[in-house]
């Protein structure tokens, strides 16, 4: 059995795993050892993002928005969707999309996350809308944008919880 650079015999557990060198940082891990797990933070809660999922969806939700910001302000372009699709169909559509991208994005409380992320940015977009002459500001755009993000919400929450069931039964 070989030691440690100290001449000390490794540390273990009552299981027989290694533990680091005293006074090494566990969070760090080493190699032979046990680190932490990739998917809990050192104090072992989960981490507040999804790290894949994030990675993805948060970017293109950004990127979503600023889309949605800029076509919904060009001069007749949003007046002419507004006509073909309906204003509010267009709204809900459109943060039920968010709502998605910011709900499977986190980990902790997405259903919370994704309600607060999208009143601020359905505030944020009816609030834009106000400086535009040719644009107006409306309450009931806001409320369509809550709703859908409520929906979204309940049917994946609904989707998620049926889908953690489907896969504990089937691994039995």
């Amino acid at each position: 059995m070989a030691g440690s650079e100290n001449g000390k015999p490794p540390r273990r557990t009552p299981d027989g795993r290694l533990l680091p060198p005293q006074g090494a940082a566990f969070a760090l891990g080493r190699p032979g050892g046990e680190g932490p797990s990739p998917r809990r933070s050192p104090d072992g809660q989960d981490p507040f993002w999804r790290p894949g999922m994030a990675r993805i969806c948060l970017p293109l939700a950004g990127v979503f928005f600023a889309v949605l910001i800029t076509v919904g302000n060009l001069p007749g372009l949003a007046a002419d969707m507004s006509d073909a699709f309906g204003d509010k169909r267009l709204h809900l559509l459109a943060y039920a999309f968010l709502t998605a991208l910011i709900y499977l994005s986190v980990n902790r409380r997405p259903a919370l996350v994704a309600m607060l992320t999208i009143t601020a940015l359905g505030a944020l977009d009816e609030s834009i809308q106000s400086f535009f002459p040719y644009r107006q500001a409306e309450l009931l755009d806001l409320l369509a944008d809550i709703l859908a993000a409520g929906a979204t919400v309940i049917s994946l929450h609904i989707g998620t919880a049926a889908f953690g069931s489907f896969r504990a039964v089937t691994k039995s």
